[in-house]
């Protein structure tokens, strides 16, 4: 196996999908805080900070959506691979079909949701939604995180259909998603 040599531009779109795992890890241990100065302060102090459940919430939508692209293209979403595979030891070519099949099907998938997340988004900011808790949080900042979630995953679903469609007209399977360094591997 040889690795790729990353462009300039693929170093930065690296960085950016790296950048977005690190916001994600960020909200997790945000989520943790928040959880346990709630129970510190209903323990020792008999009140509560009365958004805690709320911002948890937030940080969960955050975690989850700007770690998609992430986890994409690290190979690490829940995947069915029997048809890939199965063509694959038949035809490197016929296997890398298929997969393009299924990341085409991602794409198109991803997009529609953020369509409807653009939407809603930009809805709840020109209305100035807000929140309906003691916060009165503006509604279009955590949906603005899923907005930046999805359209990181599209970008990396869109990256890896060049990939996998480079490799099947070179004859090729597909360079396999690795979760370590988060590199591809072309196989000999």
């Amino acid at each position: 196996m040889t690795t790729m040599k990353l462009t300039p531009a693929g170093r930065a779109w690296r960085g950016v999908v790296g950048t977005l795992d690190g916001i994600a890890a960020m909200c997790l241990a945000a989520m943790l805080a928040l959880m346990l100065v709630e129970i510190g302060m209903r323990t020792f102090a008999g009140s509560s900070t009365l958004i805690a459940d709320e911002y948890s919430g937030y940080a969960l939508v955050a975690l989850a959506f700007l770690g998609m692209a992430g986890a994409f293209r690290g190979g690490r979403h829940v995947r069915l691979s029997l048809g890939v595979d199965a063509v694959g030891k038949r035809s490197a070519r016929g296997g890398s079909y298929v997969e393009l099949f299924c990341v085409i099907v991602v794409i198109a998938f991803v997009a529609v949701l953020l369509v409807y997340a653009g939407q809603m988004t930009w809805q709840s900011f020109s209305r100035g939604t807000l929140a309906a808790t003691i916060s009165r949080t503006p509604l279009w900042i955590p949906q603005l995180l899923m907005v930046i979630g999805l359209f990181a995953w599209l970008a990396e679903a869109i990256r890896r259909a060049v990939v996998v469609a480079t490799a099947a007209a070179r004859g090729r399977a597909a360079p396999a998603q690795r979760s370590e360094g988060m590199e591809e591997s072309w196989p000999e």
